[in-house]
């Protein structure tokens, strides 16, 4: 909860998975693919923003997530990653992927 604080990251709902405040958490609980991680870090990214620490392990435990944070700030990847590892895995994960705001689109 303090790190939740910290980043000014609310959460309404119960059983609220445990924050992952690191790659190296996401990988070791997530089994997150090495070559997944390393474009990941090719991009630039060092550790996970606040919107994916917390919404990456939402969505992994394949709970609904409504997320609301700054063009820029990560939402893309924190529906991705789980997406991509979840579909490779063939466990019949489903998704809507709705178009990128104006501002992602053009």
């Amino acid at each position: 909860m303090k790190i939740q604080k910290a980043y000014k990251i609310k959460i309404l709902g119960d059983r609220v998975p445990e924050i992952a405040d690191s790659f190296d958490k996401l990988i070791t609980k997530y089994k997150l693919s090495e070559k997944f991680m390393k474009s990941v870090k090719n991009a630039g990214y060092v550790r996970p923003s606040p919107v994916q620490m917390q919404g990456i392990p939402i969505l992994f435990e394949k709970r609904d997530c409504i997320m609301l944070a700054e063009t820029g700030s990560g939402k893309s990847l924190a529906f991705i990653a789980p997406l991509i590892h979840m579909h490779k895995k063939g466990d019949g994960l489903k998704a809507v992927i709705v178009a990128p705001t104006r501002e992602l689109a053009i």
